[in-house]
């Protein structure tokens, strides 16, 4: 994609890799926002081994760029915020049909003992 293109011109490679730890950052956070602060330069800055400066000039690329939004005092990636929209609704069904199913198997009268004696009851 051309917006991750322009980042590994001016940062390389690590620039990249900066991208994908961003990522996995705003996708550990509820909501997956991150506060834009100078507490989360310096923590970054640690974390990629550079200057604050630098990641405040590499931040400031992706919002140029719309690879991340800043929204106040915090940002986000829309196509991760999307992406895990849905997965959030697909977690939630499958949780549902899987409390369903715990509950059908559970009532005693509803449980047929021939047909599943092979399962392990809890």
């Amino acid at each position: 994609d051309s917006k991750i293109k322009a980042l590994r011109r001016k940062y390389g490679w690590a620039g990249v890799g900066w991208f994908w730890y961003l990522v996995e950052c705003l996708r550990s956070e509820d909501g997956y926002h991150l506060p834009y602060s100078p507490s989360l330069l310096d923590s970054l800055s640690d974390d990629l081994k550079t200057t604050p400066v630098k990641c405040k000039e590499y931040l400031d690329l992706c919002f140029t760029l719309g690879i991340f939004v800043l929204d106040g005092h915090s940002f986000y990636s829309e196509r991760l915020s999307r992406d895990m929209a849905h997965l959030d609704v697909v977690r939630a069904g499958r949780r549902k049909a899987g409390l369903a199913s715990a509950a059908s198997r559970s009532d005693p009268k509803k449980y047929d003992n021939q047909k599943f004696g092979h399962m392990v009851r809890r």
